[in-house]
């Protein structure tokens, strides 16, 4: 649980979807909360806390200094997004003895950020991660790409890439050792060096992409939700989801609690697995120590989940929301339906499409008493600025 020292901030690293949950929740406990990252309008825009914006991420390293400075090392500090997170812990590791980090211990974060190295321990623990290896192993001839790999393939960053290198796409589908190759002669210096490349465990298109968001505790699960996606952008965003329920939703949880447990690890996590339906068999996509896109559900599901976070909700199991939620992120979703429609050229897709929102839903950013994040979503896509 994080200190509760009621004359010290709570402080936010980022001003993004992720931040946003934790601008509100905190406040509305009547916390002091401090936000603080490079523009963004969705947290900018926030009803909620105070905002420190800076240029860059030179800015971000001093910004944080002059907070432990001001408020003493040891107050509460969450990194909300997988860039910053990682671009401190390669920058500014010292912001473990600056604060009191919510995700850690930081060795278990670094395990968890890099893709080989919690397949490993999955692997350890007896979870499927499916073929894969280094992009690098594969052109250097330690790997057969033609016969250690099984087509269509996964290419993806092996560690979240910090904010001082740009990406230029987070997962890309390639379907042979043909197109792997053409893309290693195409990857610059450090893409060579950091991409990941895993086999689809997916080639018939049956299997489902599940995911499992949770607070830890010393390795103890506190609150947790299980979704299934029901349809994501082209670059493999979700933009919706539904709540995954019985025994399946079982599955997921007892893989993820089994490979995070044991590690002391605490604070935030989200696991992605593949899931194939007719035999609940998974295989490991990723793990995300830190919080997720879609983490405004698990706050649908635990309206408690501020008190819980900070260690004031009494007992051992938590009240969770009953029933099957869904979460949307309403201008990608429209954007993916809009291209299916197109693709089809049939306009009910879209309007079947619509017609899921009519569940018990959470749409990204989107709070009554809160409404201006929402816009500030629309304001990020129009300047071209990642959430």
């Amino acid at each position: 649980m994080i200190p509760v020292r009621k004359q010290a901030p709570i402080i936010v690293v980022g001003l993004g979807v992720q931040a946003l949950l934790l601008m509100r929740i905190f406040s509305r406990m009547g916390r002091r909360v401090i936000a603080v990252g490079t523009r963004n309008y969705i947290g900018q825009l926030c009803r909620y806390g105070e905002k420190i914006v800076v240029l860059d991420s030179t800015g971000l390293i001093e910004a944080l200094k002059e907070l432990s400075e001001e408020y003493g090392r040891g107050t509460t500090c969450f990194i909300s997004g997988g860039g910053d997170l990682a671009f401190l812990l390669e920058r500014f590791p010292d912001i473990y003895s600056h604060f009191h980090v919510s995700s850690g211990p930081a060795e278990t974060v670094n395990c968890f950020l890099t893709k080989d190295t919690s397949y490993r321990l999955a692997e350890a623990r007896g979870i499927e991660t499916g073929r894969w290896g280094l992009l690098y192993q594969f052109m250097n001839g330690e790997k057969d790409p033609d016969t250690e790999l099984d087509y269509p393939v996964y290419l993806k960053w092996n560690r979240d890439m910090s904010r001082s290198h740009p990406a230029r796409g987070k997962m890309w589908r390639l379907e042979s050792s043909r197109a792997l190759r053409d893309w290693f002669a195409d990857a610059d210096t450090v893409e060579s060096k950091n991409l990941l490349v895993q086999s689809s465990f997916d080639e018939q298109g049956q299997a489902a992409r599940v995911s499992f968001g949770g607070y830890f505790e010393g390795g103890q699960c506190n609150a947790e939700i299980v979704v299934r996606q029901v349809r994501e952008s082209r670059a493999g965003l979700f933009s919706f989801l539904r709540q995954l329920t019985g025994k399946d939703a079982e599955i997921v949880s007892e893989a993820a609690r089994r490979l995070i447990g044991g590690t002391e690890f605490s604070g935030f996590c989200e696991v992605e697995f593949f899931m194939e339906a007719e035999t609940g068999r998974l295989v490991l996509i990723d793990v995300n120590p830190r919080l997720w896109g879609w983490c405004e559900l698990l706050g649908k599901r635990y309206p408690s989940l501020g008190e819980i976070v900070c260690g004031l909700a009494k007992g051992s199991t938590y009240p969770a929301i009953p029933g099957s939620l869904t979460w949307t992120h309403f201008l990608r979703d429209i954007v993916v339906l809009g291209k299916g429609a197109v693709a089809e050229r049939n306009p009910l897709r879209l309007i079947s499409g619509l017609v899921d929102y009519s569940a018990e839903g959470t749409v990204a950013c989107w709070d009554w008493r809160d409404i201006k994040p929402f816009f500030g979503g629309v304001l990020n896509a129009i300047c071209g600025k990642s959430e």
